[in-house]
């Protein structure tokens, strides 16, 4: 629109003083209607990185870890260790799952030397979960040159604040672990999808 703009108020010849008051009204006419056109944006509509997040979706408060309770497994793909972090609310109220968690996996208590990363085509959407209903969280665990991992637990920390550690050996491949691919190169764990209401 902005070259058909300047068409129509660009400086007229001189002595043209017809076209000058056209143009001039032109221009009056364009920036009442871009006046009108400006608007505060209705809480019915929030934009976040380029993409519509509902009002329903920013109405409920963090998800608490004591509202949450966590199933999680993991099975082979391509090499890597995929692995299904089901989170319900087993509150009472609804809440939001929100932002990038951070995730680490833990053997006997103590920090397994995996590096989190974040996947390079990772879209964050915040989800309402009412009492009872589950959201997914999808990780993917690459290159373990460790000793045999069978026994995991995993540690998220939500975006909004708190810790919840569970077990990591559900179905369907339950001890999986990664392929050592090079030693040279350290152990990752990605977040690659969150979050999915299921």
């Amino acid at each position: 629109m902005k070259p058909f703009i300047f068409a129509l108020i660009r400086r007229p010849p001189v002595g043209s003083r017809g076209v000058r008051v056209v143009g001039l009204a032109v221009a009056a006419a364009l920036a009442m209607a871009g006046c009108a056109g400006s608007h505060v944006p209705s809480a019915g509509n929030h934009r976040a990185t380029g993409r519509t997040v509902s009002a329903a979706a920013l109405s409920g408060g963090n998800c608490n870890p004591s509202q949450l309770r966590v199933r999680a497994g993991r099975e082979g793909v391509n090499e890597t260790a995929h692995g299904d972090i089901e989170l319900t609310n087993a509150g009472s109220a609804t809440c939001t799952l929100r932002g990038l968690p951070r995730i680490a996996l833990i053997r006997r208590g103590r920090r397994l030397a995996v590096r989190p990363t974040r996947a390079p085509d990772l879209q964050l959407a915040p989800v309402l979960l009412a009492p009872g209903q589950t959201a997914d969280l999808a990780v993917s665990w690459a290159n373990w040159c460790g000793s045999r991992a069978p026994q995991l637990s995993v540690r998220i920390t939500l975006s909004g604040g708190g810790t919840i550690t569970a077990p990591f050996n559900g179905r369907p491949d339950w001890d999986y672990v990664p392929q050592c691919l090079n030693a040279r190169y350290p152990s990752t764990i990605s977040v690659v999808q969150a979050y999915l209401r299921l």
